[in-house]
């Protein structure tokens, strides 16, 4: 019996999530479409004068949204999750691609597989190496 309840609550919360995320995925994406709409810029922020102007409209449109999809308290503050993880997860991909580039360079500039292995006297002659010039 105890376990056919636990069985029953686990399903429960499973539906009651995947509601959730139905009535906060759209609302994350158009609060995306909402701020990518008023093009804020980032000295927008640094400047007090201009702070209010420029995003008063914006909540505005995303407290509407968010009163539009009848949103409880609490899906505000999950929803508002669901974009940070969407700035997150871009914003860590795009620094793994590029560090994994990097790295891919400098073994092909060392020519060694592992730069951990690179020797001081590699270095060094690396570092006096006269440059040279493609005619």
């Amino acid at each position: 019996m105890k376990k056919n309840l636990e069985k029953q609550i686990k399903k429960r919360e499973e539906q009651l999530t995947k509601e959730r995320n139905e009535r906060c995925e759209p609302v994350a994406t158009r609060i995306l479409q909402i701020i990518a709409e008023h093009n804020p810029s980032p000295e927008d922020i640094k400047d007090n004068d201009r702070k209010l102007e420029v995003f008063a409209p914006i909540q505005k449109a995303i407290a509407q949204e968010m009163h539009d999809s009848g949103l409880t308290i609490s899906d505000v503050k999950y929803t508002f999750s669901i974009v940070q993880s969407l700035f997150d997860y871009t914003r860590d991909l795009t620094i793994t691609s590029i560090q994994e580039v990097f790295e891919s360079a400098q073994r092909k500039l060392f020519k060694i597989d592992d730069l951990y292995n690179l020797t001081l006297e590699q270095l060094h002659g690396i570092m006096v190496a006269e440059p040279t010039t493609e005619e």
